[in-house]
């Protein structure tokens, strides 16, 4: 979860109305997207039943009032085909997510505004109400003392190795099987990938060493580092290439005539 988010009022507003501490919104939010990920990738999680969404999310609560305050707080859309969507999950889902629809030539559902006003409104509304929502509005179309705002989304993956970090973790915990070690917390898992970010490493390549079919799913973190992230420290220095090599090195450095003169009796 991105440090943004813990912070915005939607976050807040649904710790308040649920009565959760802190840890607990994170949680259930955090168990929420991944459901999606594994259920209703193209955040259709609406067409799940509400008790089997409480199911997956350990609510232990009524599970229509957890619904109810998702919807108020902005966190599920009301949707008119699939009943329930997950706000903005296109844009915020996990890279891999993304690409996973893409392969398989899937879209993703969103909540766009209706072309035209219903048929049938009201009585009570003003009788002159347009027949059709304006297709954009332009400055000339607005009083003089006004201005369009910049609707330019801000480029949050920008900021750091946060946003791969992020989505390489839910990757992670996506594909993972079995039960995790106690030491292999959310926080945990995206310092590790964070740090391999900042060493280089490309994101695509990490994630699709996650990915990879063959890989065992039960395998803890430690180990994955080890054999993925941290190749380059485990190769030592380069063998000699010739016994004068061998006998330099012996006179430059007497820490390694041990280990060089089995490799030159080696030889010779």
């Amino acid at each position: 979860m991105k440090t943004t988010t813990i912070i915005s009022m939607k976050f807040l507003k649904l710790k308040r109305k649920l009565g959760l501490p802190h840890w607990q919104a994170v949680g259930l939010l955090e168990s929420m997207w991944v459901f999606a990920m594994a259920n209703a990738m193209a955040g259709d999680i609406g067409r799940h039943s509400n008790e089997d969404i409480a199911t997956a999310l350990e609510w232990a609560g009524d599970a229509d009032q957890l619904i109810e305050n998702l919807v108020a707080t902005g966190w599920l859309d009301v949707h008119p085909d699939c009943r329930l969507s997950i706000h903005d999950w296109e844009e915020h889902c996990p890279n891999f997510v993304k690409g996973v629809m893409t392969r398989h030539g899937k879209t993703f559902v969103s909540s766009t505004l209706p072309s035209k006003l219903p048929s049938s409104l009201p009585s009570n509304l003003p009788s002159n109400l347009p027949s059709s929502l304006p297709e954009q509005a332009t400055q000339s179309t607005l009083p003089s003392n006004l201005t369009l705002p910049n609707l330019t989304k801000p480029n949050l993956t920008g900021a750091g190795q946060e946003a791969p970090a992020h989505d390489l973790t839910t990757a992670w915990n996506f594909y993972a099987r079995g039960s995790r070690p106690g030491n292999e917390t959310f926080p945990k898992v995206i310092e590790v990938f964070a740090e391999a970010l900042r060493r280089g490493m490309s994101p695509s390549v990490i994630a699709a060493a996650i990915e990879d079919p063959k890989r065992d799913r039960t395998e803890p973190l430690f180990l994955f580092s080890d054999r993925e992230l941290r190749p380059q420290q485990r190769k030592g220095p380069a063998a000699p290439k010739s016994t004068e090599e061998i006998l330099n090195l012996m006179s430059a450095d007497p820490r390694q005539r041990d280990v060089l003169g089995v490799a030159y009796n080696g030889r010779n």
